[in-house]
C-alpha cells in the first residue's frame, strides 16, 4: 500500500543508447487488524462486516478493497438506497505500538497493521416512476418493456438495473444498453432505458467445419428482429427491409450442404407470445446424413410451447412428426442396423423442465442449470420412451485485475430408453459436447451377432465432465483444461467407463457473435478396445 515506483535514466557515454532503471520501493504489506464502519443506520456493523471479503489478519488488498467498495453499494442498491455513498479511509497503527492479542501469535517480524474505517452516506430509499424508452426506432417498446426488471411503485433495485441491462444485451437486438436512475423527485425516481439497435439481419455464406459431422457449406439468413405481422405496404419497404421487422422474434433459414452432412432447416420463434411468459417454437426441416454402414434422411415438423414460471424455472411441451429413410446399406452392415432399415413415420410428444440459474448464456461464470424431460413416442412405427436428466453448475474462483475470470464448471447427464428404439433413435458417445479424446459415436455397444465393428447405439448413457477456464485475452481467447467422463451401454450399468483429459481454447470471434469457436485436444486414459478415439476437436460453438 505504500510502495512506491521511480525511475532513472543512465545514458552511454557518447549519449547513444540509454538504460531504463526502475526504482521500485515494496514498503511493509498491510494486515487488517479491524474494520469501522460509520454513518450506517440501515445496517448494522455486523450485516454490512459480512458482505465484504476483507477479515481481520488478511492482507488489505487495493483490488480487493475496491470490490469491497462495491458489495457496501450493492448492499444498499439492492434495497433502494441508490444514492448512498461509500467512502474508505485507512487508519495506519503506529509501528510502536503494542500489538493486539490476534496478531501477537504471528510468525516472522512484527506486521504492519492498518484499520478500514467505513463512511456511509445513505441516501432515502427510493421507488420506481416511470419507465422510459429512448433510441428504438425499429424494435416496438413492449419488446423492451418485457426485459426491464424494475416497475413503478417498486423499489429502486440497483442489481435489477444491472439485470436489466444483461438481458437486453442478451437478447442481441442491440449494440449498446445504458440503464440509469433520472428524476429530481424527493423519493422517486424515473428508469431511462437508452439503447442503441444494432444490426439483426445476417446473411452468411461460408465453409464451415466440425469433427462430429465433417466440412459443411453454410449458406443461412437469420433475422433476430423479425415481426410475421409487419408486412409490407409497398415493395419499397420490402425491397429496402423495413418490413418484417420490430417484435423481437428470430427466424432462421438455413441450407448446410456437406460431405457427411445435408440439412435444410427453417425455423420461427417467438419468445414471449402475446407478451406473455409463453414461447412458440415451429420449425420444419430435412436432414441427411452418412454414418458408418448406412445413410440417414429425417423430414418432418417440431412445434414447441413453453412457459416462464417464477424463479427461473421453465417449461415446455413439444410435439414431433417425421418421416425417417434408413437405407443404403454397407454389405458388412451389423444385423442389428439390417433389421432396423426402411422408411419410417415418428410421432412423439415430450415434455420438458428446465431450472436455470446462469448469469450468462453463452458463457456462465456462476449459477447452475438443471433439466429433466421425457419423450414418448405415439401413433407410428415405434412406441418406445426416452427420459434425460441433466445438471450443470458453474462457479468464478477467482478475478484477476482485469476482470478475467476463472471459471470451474462441472456437468452430468444422464440418458435411457424404454421399450424397443431403432438404432438411429439409440444414444452415441464422444466427440464434442460429450467424451473428448473420442470420435464421434465412438463410444457405443458393437453388434453381437456379427464380427462388425460398427456402432449401434445402447440403451443408457451417462456422461459427466470438467472443466477450468482461465482468460489468456480477456474473454476474446480463454484456455481450458478438462477430464471427461461417460459410458455407453445396454443397460444401467456404471461399468465400462471412459475417461479424457486433455486441453484446449476458445475464441470469441466478433463477426460470429457471442458463440465462441472451440478446440481441444482430448486424450484418452480409460477406454475399451472396440472405442475409435480422436485426439483433436473443433466446433463453431462452445458445448460442456
Amino acid at each position: 500500500l505504500e510502495a512506491q515506483v521511480d525511475r532513472e535514466l543512465i545514458f552511454s557515454g557518447d549519449k547513444s543508447k540509454a538504460t531504463l532503471k526502475f526504482l521500485i520501493s515494496e514498503g511493509p504489506r498491510f494486515r487488517l487488524n479491524k474494520v469501522i464502519f460509520r454513518g450506517n443506520t440501515v445496517f448494522s456493523d455486523e450485516t454490512l462486516a459480512g458482505r465484504i471479503r476483507l477479515k481481520q489478519g488478511l492482507f488489505v488488498k487495493d483490488l480487493v478493497l475496491r470490490r469491497d467498495i462495491k458489495r457496501l453499494g450493492d448492499t444498499y442498491g439492492e434495497l433502494g438506497y441508490i444514492e448512498s455513498h461509500i467512502e474508505v479511509r485507512r487508519q495506519y497503527l503506529p509501528l510502536d505500538q503494542p500489538l493486539p492479542q490476534w496478531a501477537q501469535n504471528l510468525k516472522g517480524p512484527a506486521p504492519a497493521l492498518l484499520n478500514l474505517v467505513f463512511t456511509v452516506k445513505e441516501s432515502v430509499k427510493f421507488t420506481v416512476g416511470r419507465v422510459n424508452i429512448r433510441g428504438n426506432n425499429v424494435t416496438q417498446d413492449r419488446i423492451i418493456r418485457r426485459q426491464v426488471r424494475l416497475g413503478p411503485g417498486k423499489d429502486f433495485n440497483e442489481l435489477s438495473m444491472a439485470e436489466t441491462q444483461s438481458r437486453l444485451l442478451e437478447t442481441r437486438l442491440f449494440d449498446d444498453v445504458a440503464v440509469k436512475p433520472m428524476g429530481t423527485d424527493e423519493n422517486v425516481r424515473d428508469v431511462l432505458v437508452r439503447i442503441v439497435e444494432g444490426r439483426t439481419a445476417n446473411f452468411i455464406i461460408g465453409i464451415g467445419a466440425n469433427t462430429n459431422t465433417g466440412v459443411v457449406g453454410q449458406f443461412t439468413f437469420t433475422q433476430r428482429n423479425f415481426d410475421i405481422a409487419n408486412t409490407p405496404k409497398s415493395a419499397r419497404e420490402f425491397f429496402t427491409g423495413q418490413s418484417f421487422k420490430g417484435a423481437g422474434q428470430k427466424l432462421t433459414l438455413s441450407a448446410e450442404p456437406g460431405t457427411e452432412i445435408f440439412r435444410f432447416n427453417v425455423d420461427w420463434f417467438e419468445p414471449m407470445l402475446f407478451d406473455q411468459p409463453y414461447s412458440l417454437d415451429i420449425n420444419a426441416y430435412i436432414f441427411n446424413q452418412s454414418y458408418e454402414s448406412y445413410d440417414l434422411t429425417r423430414y418432418g415438423a417440431v412445434t414447441s410451447v413453453g412457459h416462464r414460471f417464477l424463479n427461473r424455472w421453465y417449461g415446455e411441451l413439444t410435439a414431433r412428426i417425421e418421416g425417417v429413410e434408413m437405407g443404403d446399406l454397407d454389405v458388412a452392415a451389423p444385423p442389428e442396423v439390417v433389421s432396423d432399415a426402411g422408411t419410417f413415420l415418428l410421432t412423439s410428444l415430450r415434455g420438458t423442465l428446465v431450472r436455470d440459474r446462469t448469469d450468462n448464456r453463452w458463457m456462465p461464470s456462476t449459477g447452475d442449470r438443471f433439466s429433466m424431460s421425457y419423450e414418448q413416442m405415439l401413433a407410428g412405427d415405434f412406441t418406445f420412451g426416452r427420459g434425460s436428466a441433466s445438471y450443470k453448475i458453474y462457479r468464478t474462483l477467482y478475478v484477476d485485475a482485469l476482470d478475467g475470470k476463472h471459471i470451474l464448471a462441472g456437468r452430468v447427464r444422464a440418458d435411457y430408453i424404454v421399450g424397443d428404439a431403432p438404432v438411429f433413435e439409440k444414444f452415441y458417445g464422444g466427440g464434442i459436447g460429450s467424451v473428448r479424446g473420442f470420435a464421434f459415436r465412438g463410444i457405443s455397444p458393437r453388434s453381437t451377432l456379427s464380427t462388425s465393428d460398427d456402432p449401434i447405439g445402447g440403451d443408457f448413457r451417462l456422461l459427466s465432465g470438467a472443466e477450468y477456464s482461465y482468460p489468456i485475452i480477456r474473454d476474446q481467447l480463454r484456455g481450458v483444461v478438462f477430464l471427461d467422463a461417460g459410458t455407453v451401454s445396454d443397460e444401467i450399468t456404471g461399468s465400462m467407463f471412459r475417461a479424457s483429459v486433455g486441453f484446449g481454447i476458445r475464441l470469441t470471434v466478433p463477426f460470429f457473435g457471442p458463440v465462441p469457436m472451440s478446440l481441444d485436444f482430448g486424450f484418452p486414459i480409460m477406454k475399451q478396445s472396440t472405442d475409435e478415439t480422436q485426439v483433436f476437436s473443433f466446433s463453431l460453438g462452445w458445448q460442456f
